[in-house]
């Protein structure tokens, strides 16, 4: 009885341990807002150098991912339309002595036709805060494809 016990208790455990993925250093996932207001997923890469050689915690990477989320759809006409790309939409690299964001995503025009957008956000490498252009507000390039 005894051994039937002990088996009944390790199967899941042993089942579980199996189905476990090792958590991947170099990306993670936030949840955003659209233009719709709608949650969704964002998937973030992280260049190696910023966790290996700058020591950026994976915390500081995260909460500058979301910050960037915000400000996403900053320079986009329609707003509203606005939408994150579904998968790996975001990349953080290192440039310039910056830590920049890059988000991809879409949006319709007055048409109703949708554009691929990609905005890149930057931040000091050094205090982790966002740039700001010279009016005090988010200095987010927006690339319209």
């Amino acid at each position: 009885m005894k051994k039937l016990i002990l088996i009944l208790f390790f199967i899941p455990l042993v089942i579980s341990l199996n189905n476990c993925e090792p958590e991947n250093p170099y990306a993670f996932s936030i949840d955003a807002k659209n233009g719709a207001d709608t949650k969704k997923e964002v998937d973030f890469r992280i260049q190696q150098t910023i966790i290996d050689s700058l020591n950026h915690s994976k915390y500081d990477l995260v909460y500058m991912a979301k910050k960037a989320a915000l400000y996403a759809d900053w320079d986009v006409k329609n707003k509203l339309t606005y939408d994150f790309k579904n998968v790996n939409a975001g990349f953080i690299y290192f440039s310039d002595g910056l830590i920049k964001i890059s988000i991809d995503g879409q949006a319709k025009n007055s048409y109703g036709v949708p554009s691929k957008i990609t905005s890149v956000i930057e931040f000091d490498a050094e205090t982790r805060e966002m740039i700001l252009n010279k009016d005090g507000f988010p200095d987010v390039i927006t690339i319209d494809l």
